[in-house]
């Protein structure tokens, strides 16, 4: 969808190919779709963007003002575990229909899966990711990053300056996409299960509790998670990883039990960290020569002609053409170039931090489904947050127990933090808002 958007933009004249170009690389390293990369780059404005969007897809086009003025009533007809699944947002419920602003409106198992969610058939909408963020932020309380704040300050801001009127909301409702039979409908639960879409102290609650123990523990018998009974191949199911992820206590047990996954698909899999606009392996299945370490080898983010496989697209799943920079990175990696790849970004916090490739062999294909895949990999980007999260809880015990911590008050009265120094109780702070 994002190559497509970038042609009619650049039919339209509104942007080169040099510009889209520049574009698709700023979307791997950072993520989003490719528009928001644009407006970011300044190369095309909000009103120039949607009208792209409308052309090349062929549906109607949300406006802010739309998306922001919903009746409380069609807000309801949408779970909110869905709307963070798809990014997408319900406009207007008329005639059994539920209008649904999305950020792709073209992907026909989420139209599915919100038509059987919903209960209603699903006519779909465009609208520019930073607008249907906001939209789930305001309606659904999904928090946005500071990039889409960012982004969207900076839209509003053009729009005032330069008096660009937002088209009205009075237009009328679209085509309906008619469903609800997807047999693949209870997937939409995967995000309510991991925590997407809720704040990280909520997801701490559920995995240690609110006291900060763990909530519980392993059944008698059981192997705890993140350890594999030696000599047995571990089981192949998301379930068990995430149980590992949620147990991982460092990045290793993570890359292992994201490996063992991926593993009973793919015979050949490694896991890339990404820093400084390079990518050296972490850790690695099937590859005898690939060891991570310091030694590792390091690839270009662009230029090294496997990884630009994802411009412009989430994943990449297919044939590796013949190219001499895929036989260099193999060459690299100790391995024959395979027949066929699974190739994958890892985002966090708005940053391409990893890269998940597996391959079938020389001869072999990619077994296994993509979209266990793609949630493997989310899952991936969760676990990483939720390792940050544990290190932030251990920092602020360090630097308690370190005797610059917190200092008892009186009763009933709040904490006060000792200023470094020794400055006396009662001391005026050294800065006071204005």
């Amino acid at each position: 969808m994002a190559k497509r958007i970038g042609e009619a933009l650049i039919e339209k004249g509104v942007i080169t190919p040099a510009q889209l170009e520049t574009a698709l690389k700023n979307q791997l390293i950072l993520g989003g779709h490719l528009g928001t990369c644009l407006i970011e780059l300044g190369f095309v404005s909000e009103e120039q963007l949607g009208q792209a969007l409308t052309e090349a897809l062929g549906v109607p086009h949300a406006s802010p003002t739309l998306l922001r003025k919903i009746p409380e009533s069609v807000i309801r007809a949408l779970p909110k575990r869905l709307v963070a699944e798809y990014r997408a947002v319900p406009i207007g419920l008329k005639d059994n229909t539920l209008h649904v602003a999305m950020v792709d409106p073209k992907d026909l198992r989420a139209l599915d899966i919100l038509a059987f969610g919903s209960g209603y058939r699903v006519s779909p909408w465009i609208a520019p990711e930073v607008r249907i963020v906001e939209a789930m932020e305001r309606h659904y309380d999904i928090p946005r990053t500071v990039r889409y704040i960012a982004v969207a300050r900076s839209i509003n801001r053009f729009a005032e300056e330069s008096g660009e009127t937002q088209p009205s909301a009075s237009t009328p409702f679209g085509e309906t996409y008619i469903s609800g039979t997807s047999k693949d409908a209870d997937l939409g639960n995967f995000d309510a299960e991991y925590g997407y879409g809720r704040s990280w102290v909520e997801i701490a609650d559920e995995l240690c509790g609110p006291d900060g123990t763990q909530a519980a523990s392993a059944p008698a018998g059981r192997v705890p998670p993140g350890a594999q009974p030696q000599g047995t191949r571990p089981a192949c199911s998301l379930a068990d990883v995430s149980r590992r992820l949620c147990a991982a206590d460092d990045k290793d047990e993570i890359a292992r039990a994201i490996l063992d996954y991926a593993s009973c698909a793919m015979p050949r899999c490694l896991l890339f960290a990404v820093r400084n606009g390079e990518a050296s392996v972490w850790s690695a299945s099937g590859f005898a020569g690939a060891a991570g370490g310091a030694g590792a080898p390091r690839f270009p983010i662009h230029g090294s002609g496997i990884f630009d496989l994802l411009l412009g697209n989430e994943h990449y799943r297919g044939p590796l053409a013949d190219d001499p920079r895929h036989e260099s990175f193999y060459q690299a990696l100790g391995a024959e170039p395979p027949a066929e790849i699974f190739l994958a970004p890892v985002h966090l916090n708005d940053r391409l931090v990893a890269l998940l490739l597996g391959d079938g062999g020389p001869a072999g294909r990619v077994g296994g489904d993509t979209l266990d895949f793609l949630r493997l990999v989310r899952m991936l980007a969760l676990s990483l947050s939720l390792l940050l999260l544990k290190k932030k809880i251990r920092d602020v015990e360090s630097f308690s127990s370190s005797g610059r911590g917190v200092v008892a008050g009186a009763p009933g009265s709040p904490p006060r933090i000792a200023a470094a120094g020794g400055a006396p109780p009662g001391a005026k702070p050294p800065f006071r808002r204005g």
